[in-house]
């Protein structure tokens, strides 16, 4: 289903001035209308002071505050306009320690450079059809991690506290659980 997303606000967090207008011309593409920019994570946390977007797309690494340092700020400070604000972390470099890093620094979507339009629309329709819910925990603040996993799992149980849980719950007699 193709959405229209032109009312959107987007903040482009990005170093490259290339890839700024690259990103620029891709949402304008996409007919968006209210785009701003910042260069670095440390500029973005003042425009949102006054400009309040819908989503965030920032680049991985940046100095002297990183998209990462800038996620981890909105989902956690007490000066965040929005600790639920969709963000799309980019960088040229996926290899699964970034990729854990944005995911667990609450980042919604992960995009690997170079950008397409088609790619870039997929994040965007992600973070429309996906509807994750938003997890507040001691060590996490940010969309639940369990991307494509079954939420309910109907297997063995395999851990002892399982095992204690099911006989509590349900009186069933643990040595006929399969292991």
């Amino acid at each position: 289903m193709a959405y229209d997303i032109s009312r959107l606000k987007f903040l482009i967090v990005e170093d490259n001035p290339a890839l700024t207008t690259l990103f620029r011309s891709l949402l304008t593409g996409l007919r968006v209308q209210e785009i701003q920019t910042a260069t670095n994570g440390e500029k973005a946390k003042h425009l949102m002071r006054s400009f309040k977007p819908d989503i965030v797309l920032t680049d991985y690494k940046m100095s002297p505050v990183s998209g990462i340092d800038l996620t981890l700020w909105l989902r956690r400070s007490a000066e965040s306009p929005d600790p639920e604000m969709a963000v799309i972390m980019t960088s040229a470099y996926s290899e699964p320690e970034r990729v854990i890093a944005a995911r667990d620094a609450g980042v919604n979507e992960f995009l690997v450079k170079p950008v397409t339009v088609h790619g870039l629309y997929q994040r965007i329709h992600a973070l429309i059809e996906s509807n994750r819910p938003f997890i507040r925990s001691e060590n996490y603040v940010g969309p639940c991690r369990r991307r494509g996993r079954k939420t309910a799992y109907n297997g063995p149980l395999r851990r002892a506290e399982d095992k204690a849980a099911a006989q509590h719950d349900t009186d069933v007699d643990i040595a006929e659980l399969p292991i």
